[in-house]
C-alpha cells in the first residue's frame, strides 16, 4: 500500500489552527477579567465583614484562667491515694459551682449559677508541652530511623505529653467583659478548687490509702478465753495470719520500711521479727503439748470440731484441684488453637472441631504476639497459684488429721491419776500466759494502724491538700484573630473564587457569542 505524504501547506495550516485555538482562549480567559475582580471584591467584602463582626464580638469576651498542680500521689494516673478515680470535670462539679457562686454572691452581678457553670471549663495544663514535641521532633528528625523506632519515640512523647499535662490544671472562666471585675473573678477561680479539694477530704476520704487492715478490735478477748484449748491455738494461728496480712499490704507502699512507730519506734520489720518470735518461741512453744497431748475440756466435742473442720478443708482442697485442673486445660487447648492457626502440628480439621467456639474467638481476638504470651503466662500463674493453695490446705489436713488422732488418744488415756495432773499443770499455764499474749497481739495490730496514718501523711506529701497553686494571679487572656489563619483562609478563597468564576464567565461569553 502506497502512502501518500502530507503537503507542507497542509501541515502549515493545522499549526495556524492550533495557535488560533490558543490564542482564542487566551483572550476568552481574559475576557472574564472584569467578572473575576468583581467577584474578589465581594468576596473579599463579605469575608472582611464577617471578621469585623467576629472582632467585635470577641472584644467583648476576656478569659480568666487559674493553673493549679495536683500534689496527692498518682494524680498523673487519674487516681486518688483512696483508690477512687479523679476527673478534671470534678473540679468544676454543680455542688462546687453553687458553693461558690454563694460564697462570692455573684446574685449581685447578676450572674446566675447556670451563668458561672457554663462560663468554666477543666483541662489539662502542660506548660512544657513546646519543649517536650520540640524535643522529640529533633529525635525523628534523623532520616535513619526505622518505621519501628519512629513508632516507638512517638509512643514515648505522647506518654510524656499525657504525665506532663494530667498533673496540672487550668481552670478558665470566659466573660463579657463588663459581667464581673478582674478581682472578683480571681477569688471565684481561687475558690474553686479550695471548695473542691475540701469537699472531697472530708466528705469522700480521697487522701486514705486505699488499704483495709485488720485492727486489735478483731480481737475477741472473752471468746478466746472461752473455747477449748485446742482451738485457741488455731484462732492465734489465724490472728498472727492477719498481722502478717497487716504488714504484706503495708509493705507494697514504697518508703515504707523507713517509717517508724512514734509510739514503739518499731518499723515493719522489726515487727515482722517480733511476730516470727513471738509465734515460734512462745505460741508454739506453749500451745505444741496441748496439740500433741490433745489436751482438752471435752475432748470428745474436740473431735467432733475439727472432724467437721477436715470435711471442709477437703471440700477446699477438692474445689482448688478442680480449678487447677481447668487452667491447665484451657492452656492446653490454647496451644492446641495456635498451633491451628499456623498451620503445624495436628490435622487443622481434627483439631478444630476439639475446640470450642469461644476459645477460637479469644485466639483470633489476640493479634499480637505480646498479648497472646501474656494470656499464656496468666494461665500458667493461676495454674501454679491454685496448686500453691492446694499444698497449703494439704498442709493443714495433714495437721488436723493428727489433732483428730492426739484428741482420740487422749481420750482413751483419760483415767491415769499422775498423767490427769502433769496435764493440768499445762492447761494451767494456758491460761496464766494467754492474757498476756492476747495483750501483746493487740499491741502489735496498733503498731500497724500507727504505721499506716504515718504512711498515710507521708505519702500525701502536704498533709490535707490536694493541689498548689502555680501562680497567685490569674492568667488573663483577650480574645483575638489569628492573623496568619485569616490570610490563609484569605488566599484560600481567591482561589476557589477563581476556579469557579472564570470557567463560568467563558461558558456564559461563549453561549452570547454563538447565539449572536
Amino acid at each position: 500500500m502506497n502512502h501518500v505524504a502530507p503537503s507542507p501547506s497542509a501541515s502549515s495550516a493545522d499549526r495556524m489552527d492550533d495557535e488560533i485555538d490558543l490564542l482564542g482562549l487566551v483572550k476568552a480567559v481574559l475576557a472574564t477579567w472584569k467578572m473575576w475582580l468583581i467577584a474578589l471584591i465581594v468576596v473579599t467584602a463579605l469575608y472582611g465583614a464577617f471578621q469585623a463582626s467576629k472582632i467585635v464580638i470577641l472584644s467583648n469576651e476576656i478569659t480568666y484562667a487559674k493553673p493549679i498542680r495536683l500534689t496527692f500521689p498518682d494524680a498523673h494516673k487519674l487516681q486518688f491515694p483512696n483508690g477512687s478515680p479523679f476527673a478534671f470535670g470534678d473540679i468544676i462539679a454543680p455542688a462546687v459551682v453553687q458553693l461558690a457562686h454563694q460564697r462570692n454572691r455573684l446574685d449581685e452581678y447578676d450572674m446566675t449559677v447556670a451563668d458561672l457553670q457554663g462560663s468554666l471549663s477543666a483541662e489539662p495544663y502542660a506548660p512544657t508541652y513546646p519543649a517536650i514535641v520540640e524535643k522529640y521532633r529533633k529525635l525523628l528528625a534523623d532520616k535513619k530511623l526505622s518505621f519501628e523506632q519512629v513508632e516507638e519515640i512517638q509512643g514515648r512523647m505522647q506518654a510524656e505529653l499525657d504525665q506532663a499535662s494530667r498533673g496540672s490544671v487550668l481552670i478558665s472562666m470566659r466573660l463579657d467583659k463588663a459581667q464581673l471585675p478582674e478581682s472578683v473573678a480571681s477569688k471565684v477561680l481561687s475558690d474553686i478548687p479550695a471548695i473542691w479539694a475540701e469537699r472531697a477530704i472530708k466528705d469522700k476520704g480521697v487522701l486514705d490509702l486505699n488499704i483495709n487492715l485488720s485492727s486489735s478490735r478483731s480481737l475477741n478477748i472473752d471468746l478466746i478465753q472461752k473455747v477449748e484449748y485446742m482451738i485457741v491455738s488455731d484462732l492465734l494461728d489465724e490472728k498472727l495470719g492477719l498481722l502478717r496480712e497487716n504488714i504484706s499490704k503495708l509493705s507494697a507502699f514504697e518508703g515504707v520500711s523507713t517509717i517508724a512507730d512514734p509510739e514503739t519506734g518499731m518499723k515493719l520489720p522489726d515487727l515482722t521479727n517480733a511476730i516470727d518470735d513471738m509465734n515460734r518461741y512462745v505460741i508454739d512453744e506453749l500451745m505444741s503439748p496441748i496439740r500433741y497431748l490433745g489436751l482438752s475440756r471435752d475432748p470428745q466435742l474436740s473431735v467432733y470440731y475439727y472432724e467437721d473442720r477436715l470435711k471442709k478443708l477437703r471440700m477446699e482442697l477438692s474445689l482448688l484441684q478442680n480449678q487447677a485442673s481447668l487452667a491447665k486445660e484451657a492452656f492446653d487447648t490454647y496451644r492446641r488453637a495456635e498451633r491451628v492457626t499456623s498451620g503445624g502440628g495436628e490435622s487443622s480439621s481434627m483439631v478444630v472441631s476439639q475446640l470450642g467456639g469461644d476459645t477460637l474467638d479469644k485466639l483470633m481476638q489476640m493479634s499480637g504476639e505480646s498479648e497472646r504470651e501474656a494470656y499464656k503466662q496468666r494461665l500458667n500463674q493461676q495454674w501454679l497459684d491454685f496448686n500453691l493453695r492446694a499444698a497449703d490446705v494439704k498442709s493443714r489436713i495433714t495437721d488436723v488429721e493428727l489433732i483428730i488422732i492426739s484428741l482420740t488418744e487422749a481420750a482413751k488415756k483419760r483415767n491415769g491419776g499422775e498423767r490427769q495432773e502433769a496435764h493440768q499443770l499445762y492447761l494451767d499455764r494456758v491460761n496464766e500466759a494467754l492474757p498476756g499474749i492476747l495483750e501483746q497481739l493487740t499491741s502489735y495490730f496498733d503498731v500497724t494502724e500507727r504505721i499506716y496514718n504515718q504512711l498515710s501523711i507521708e505519702a500525701v506529701g502536704v498533709r490535707d491538700r490536694l493541689y498548689t497553686p502555680i501562680t497567685s494571679r490569674v492568667l488573663t487572656e483577650k480574645e483575638g484573630l489569628d492573623i496568619k489563619k485569616v490570610i490563609l483562609v484569605w488566599i484560600a478563597l481567591m482561589f476557589l473564587t477563581t476556579v469557579i468564576v472564570v470557567p463560568v464567565v467563558m461558558v456564559r461569553n461563549a453561549m452570547k457569542k454563538a447565539s449572536v
